[in-house]
């Protein structure tokens, strides 16, 4: 079911980013067609002060997905070490390269940056998108969505092959 307006919480959020909370934030972007957030949420937002509010969709979930990864796109390939290659120093240093290029970890002391990442995540619970949230929005990676059969749908199909792409991490488990 989709959202009907903006609950208490995200309308003080919106209206602190829109008093100074942050000072920059003159657009929003609203992801999801009409009938995950409705029209209406668009002009609630712009009530609040907002200059713009911006809308990216698809027909569904997985081309709603592919929409919001040609938007970020993967960014330049980026050929550098990570900012602090160490964390089990207690005074762990996250960098930031460029447009997807997270940092990828595979013990403590070992450390790669990945240009041109993608993540591809289970389109049906959403429970490993959500639980990598952190990492893909810190370095803004898109996440493209599977099909519940574990198939790629058209949509991230065409995206995959859409987008310049050197690294893709599948998240989930059997």
């Amino acid at each position: 079911s989709g959202a009907s307006g903006l609950t208490g919480a995200a309308r003080r959020m919106l209206a602190d980013l829109a008093d100074g909370g942050c000072t920059e934030a003159r657009q929003a972007i609203v992801v999801g067609g009409p009938r995950a957030v409705p029209a209406q949420i668009e002009d609630e937002i712009l009530e609040l002060g907002f200059d713009e509010v911006f809308r990216v969709e698809g027909a569904n979930r997985y081309e709603t997905a592919a929409e919001i990864a040609r938007a970020l796109g993967t960014g330049d390939p980026v050929d550098t070490p990570c900012l602090d290659s160490a964390t089990n120093d207690s005074a762990t240093v996250l960098g930031y390269y460029g447009n997807a290029a997270p940092e990828f970890r595979t013990s403590p002391t070992e450390c790669a940056v990945l240009s041109r990442t993608v993540v591809l995540a289970d389109g049906e619970t959403g429970a490993d998108a959500l639980a990598a949230g952190w990492w893909t929005s810190r370095w803004q990676v898109p996440i493209l969505l599977t099909a519940p059969d574990g198939s790629l749908p058209a949509a991230t199909q065409e995206v995959l092959n859409d987008l310049v792409i050197d690294n893709v991490v599948v998240l989930g488990g059997r």
